[in-house]
């Protein structure tokens, strides 16, 4: 089991009560003398609990005085007949109660509606405890809420994981130092959601089964693997070669971690960089002798043993070519097997551009690297990278392991099938040789 505590946000993530609270609004609003909102405009308020709430419903009036009293009266009447479950919610609900999950609610919505609800639509059979911020003392992205959840049901917060459907349940979980799973069926889109430090990214409420038991993991040794692909910066090196061209500049190291995480699509990033910098010839070859001097230590060893066991080796790296043979040819990967991008000089040696035409460049690069290598290759594939970039290539292999040994990146822990703490690549050898090949290597 890799998590054995959730802690849930109520509305868009287990529940759909968008139509109550919209009904409940109006009511306030016209008793008042404001006119009716719109459902979806309110839905787009909704997140910081009531009070907030409430203030964006009447901006840019002062919320009057009688307006948390009329919603709440409404509110009572059909906070549940107006509420619903969301789609896969109660079926994996009751699958993760039988195997033994705990789980406690923690939502900024008042406890008593929020415990009404959750016992109307029967959720309260699976869940150990509701904890609103009239109870918490604090409310979400506060951690003090967080906290308050995981002690109402005595868990142990190192095996809990934030289950939410907006950024603000993101921001909750990190405040509380725990792993965070978003589910895209609230009021978020997907695209934004993939783009937060989130530890996984859902599309469905019932994909959450599979993250919560591990079984979402695809496990090695892979019978048949043959192609072994490996990313350069912070896998097989221990720096990140745009950064060592930028010398501390800290524009250039932001742009590099919020492409490498998923913040920024990588092709907004890329001429950026490069304009920003425009590294010289020498500077790309003194780049090229950082790489053999910050080369993981064992990472000839680890490309020996695969090679030894009839592995074909290949690096897809986003880097810069010209810096990156050097560092293949001390690990005996031929220039073939080498997928970078190169940059183009002048007769001085002064920089005149990139190749624009590669895919590495792009988001989905890779994957369209690894395709496009196996599509004239025999055999299943590997890849070990570290970053949002290389888990793009996941879908193009049968295995891919997260390497966290140099940089750790919250989404390549959470959607890795394997993902690797320390800085060694001769962990790689167990989930990738078959048991007898590794005996023979050792």
């Amino acid at each position: 089991m890799r998590y054995d505590t959730l802690i849930l946000d109520l509305d868009g993530t287990l529940v759909d009560s968008y139509d109550a609270l919209a009904i409940a609004i109006n009511h306030a609003r016209t008793r008042l003398g404001f006119s009716e909102l719109e459902t979806q405009t309110i839905k787009g308020y909704v997140g910081e609990g009531l009070d907030r709430l409430l203030e964006r419903c009447f901006a840019p009036s002062a919320v009057p005085s009688d307006a948390k009293r009329l919603f709440e009266q409404r509110y009572d009447e059909i906070c549940c007949t107006e509420s619903r479950p969301l789609e896969g919610v109660v079926e994996t609900l009751a699958s993760l109660h039988k195997a033994r999950v705990r789980m406690a609610v923690c939502t900024n919505k008042p406890t008593s509606f929020s415990r009404r609800i959750v016992e109307y639509l029967g959720i309260d059979r699976y869940v150990d405890a509701v904890v609103g911020p009239d109870l918490a003392g604090a409310r979400k992205p506060d951690a003090r809420h967080v906290e308050a959840a995981i002690e109402a049901i005595d868990a142990d917060p190192d095996r809990a994981l934030f289950v939410g459907d907006m950024l603000i349940d993101v921001e909750a979980a990190r405040n509380a130092g725990i792993p965070c799973a978003v589910i895209a069926t609230g009021i978020t889109d997907l695209g934004v959601l993939r783009r937060s430090t989130a530890r996984h990214v859902l599309e469905r409420f019932s994909d959450l089964h599979d993250v919560v038991t591990g079984a979402s993991q695809r496990k090695g040794p892979v019978p048949g693997t043959r192609l072994v692909f490996f990313d350069v910066d912070s896998t097989l090196v221990a720096l990140e070669g745009i950064d060592e061209l930028g010398a501390g500049n800290r524009e250039i190291a932001a742009l590099t971690e919020s492409a490498m995480n998923g913040v920024i699509p990588l092709e907004e990033v890329y001429a950026r960089r490069l304009e920003i910098l425009r590294p010289s010839r020498a500077a790309i070859e003194r780049l090229g002798e950082r790489y053999l001097e910050a080369m993981i230590p064992d990472a000839p060893e680890t490309i020996d043993a695969l090679r030894g066991a009839g592995m074909e080796i290949f690096i897809v790296s986003a880097g810069i070519e010209q810096a990156i043979l050097p560092l293949a040819a001390r690990l005996g990967i031929p220039p073939r097997s080498v997928f970078a991008v190169r940059l183009d000089f002048d007769a001085e040696g002064n920089y005149a551009g990139f190749d624009r035409r590669s895919p590495l460049t792009r988001n989905g690069g890779k994957e369209t690297i690894v395709m496009n290598v196996r599509a004239r290759s025999k055999g299943k594939a590997v890849f070990i990278g570290d970053g949002i970039t290389d888990l793009e290539a996941k879908p193009a292999v049968a295995l891919f392991i997260g390497f966290g040994g140099v940089r750790h990146r919250e989404r390549v822990c959470g959607e890795a099938d394997v993902y690797l703490t320390e800085p060694r690549l001769t962990d790689v050898l167990r989930h990738v040789l078959p048991q007898a090949e590794l005996r023979i290597q050792r």
